[in-house]
């Protein structure tokens, strides 16, 4: 494999990654805004999908490996 293969495929790893924490992240304050919550409600949905987001992702690469 040539090694600009590689470095693609991490970053295209890495990018999929983020975007996963982010999507749950954003789809917890969606729930917020759906149910008129306040705007520091919607950050605090929000902020607790992207480590709900996060600690999900880490715990699907542990049960993969």
């Amino acid at each position: 494999m040539r090694p600009e293969s590689t470095a693609a495929q991490l970053a295209g790893a890495r990018r999929l990654k983020i975007g996963f924490v982010v999507l749950v992240g954003l789809s917890g304050g969606m729930i917020a805004l759906q149910a008129d919550a306040s705007p520091l409600i919607v950050a605090v949905s929000i902020l607790s999908g992207l480590v709900t987001g996060a600690a999900l992702l880490w715990y699907l690469l542990w049960v993969s490996t």
